[in-house]
């Protein structure tokens, strides 16, 4: 983590590592404090299961021998759980895995060349439309100030050779939510039909709070750089944490299953827990089960261990846990590194929008899942299978080193300019 000081128009806050944070409840997950994840054996009725249990039975999936269920936990119902069952506490164990955020003034066009009017309200232009330039003579016109973070693992020869941009992949953001009504994201939300707010139990998952909320705007930002990488993909809202950063265990499992089940094509989670959950884990097996790409950060401690659910990936193919590094290729000092990491990418100084037209620059692992979340929705988006997609990115990387110049061995940087080439012979 990173201190900061106020200074004239930008206002640094400082975000830390936030807290945490199928069938929606009519109430948030919250109101209970165990989750049980149930290995269903046959016969079961969700009905009959809420009456065993006495709890709120969240999700049902008799097909894949999955239930999750809400409850306080009662002894007399714990008792009866079986050896593949699980209890567990369920609130406030999930932090997103977010860094610094510099604010800018509401209205600011920091990142944008005079006369842009990408982030701006009423008659905004914005760049995914077809015609859009992208990039011009090694500039990144959307955003200037990504242009070396971008450079450096060539999304401009990327964007030129895969040349959809993600149309058509759905990309769900599990985090605080976004700002619905932000011009940047006119034109690529999914239908409102689909958006999740687990925290107040509505369809309505937008930002709430202020700056001086620690966890005020990170979804935003998230799902504006997933945007910058795949200008075409779609996003899918979906609310786990609240404007503290506060959140549980069931609200992420339900986003997860949920956003499987609308037909996301790539799950973001820019969050994590020092311990394993068995609901999350359940959960993300069933995403990754209907072909989802299940992308996760590493986490901010500076660690030799993973953040779960990306430590799960050390003995999941299908999972891709990122790690940050600068726009040199060196690891973050803030980046968990060991068994399970998959991949490194950009994490420092990402700037993107911010809520109420605002802007920010954002430092963490979450934004480097962003980005590799962006990857994997330009490669599906050319027709690529989601195992072919994963194979080319890890396939294709540059080396990356640490403070000392030392090479590190193992997963290496995003190379989005030879993953294209793979993608796209």
């Amino acid at each position: 983590m990173k201190t900061h000081l106020v200074q004239r128009s930008a206002v640094l806050l400082l975000s830390g590592l936030l807290a945490a944070c199928g069938q929606q409840a009519s109430v948030p997950a919250a109101h209970y404090a165990q989750v049980l994840t149930l290995h269903l054996k046959g016969g079961e009725t969700s009905q009959g299961l809420g009456q065993k249990y006495n709890g709120t039975v969240l999700v049902f999936k008799p097909n894949e021998h999955l239930a999750l269920i809400a409850t306080n936990g009662l002894p007399s119902s714990l008792g009866t759980l079986g050896l593949n069952d699980h209890s567990e506490p369920n609130i406030g164990r999930i932090r997103s895995s977010a860094g610094a955020t510099i604010w800018t003034k509401a209205g600011a066009t920091i990142w944008t060349k005079a006369g842009a009017t990408i982030w701006t309200k009423a008659g905004a232009t914005i760049w995914t439309k077809a015609g859009a330039t992208i990039w011009t003579k090694g500039t990144y016109e959307p955003v200037p100030e990504n242009t070396t973070n971008w450079s450096s693992v060539h999304l401009d020869s990327a964007q030129a050779r895969l040349a959809r941009l993600g149309t058509g992949v759905k990309v769900a953001v599990v985090d605080t939510g976004v700002d619905l009504n932000l011009s940047f994201f006119q034109g690529s939300l999914a239908p409102a039909s689909e958006w999740r707010d687990y925290v107040d139990g509505d369809r309505t998952p937008n930002e709430v709070g202020t700056q001086a909320d620690h966890g005020y705007g990170h979804g935003t930002g998230i799902a504006g750089t997933i945007l910058q990488i795949s200008p075409g993909a779609t996003i899918l809202p979906m609310r786990v944490l609240g404007p503290d950063g506060g959140g549980d265990v069931i609200s992420t499992a339900q986003a997860i299953i949920d956003a499987a089940d609308l037909g996301a094509n790539v799950i973001n989670l820019s969050l994590g827990m020092p311990e394993v959950s068995p609901a999350i884990e359940a959960a993300t097996l069933y995403a990754e089960g209907k072909g989802v790409v299940v992308v996760t950060s590493s986490g901010n401690d500076g660690a030799s261990t993973l953040d779960f659910p990306a430590r799960g990936a050390a003995d999941d193919s299908a999972r891709l846990a990122v790690g940050s590094v600068d726009d040199q290729g060196q690891i973050s000092a803030f980046s968990n590194v060991g068994a399970g990491l998959s991949v490194f990418a950009p994490g420092e100084m990402i700037y993107g929008p911010a809520p109420e037209e605002a802007g920010a620059a954002w430092s963490g692992t979450s934004q480097s899942a962003a980005v590799t979340s962006g990857a994997v929705a330009l490669g599906l988006g050319e027709g690529a299978a989601p195992a072919a997609v994963r194979a080319a990115l890890l396939n294709t990387v540059s080396p990356v080193h640490t403070a000392d110049a030392a090479p590190v061995t193992g997963a290496g940087q995003l190379d989005l300019g030879a993953f294209a080439q793979v993608i796209v012979p």
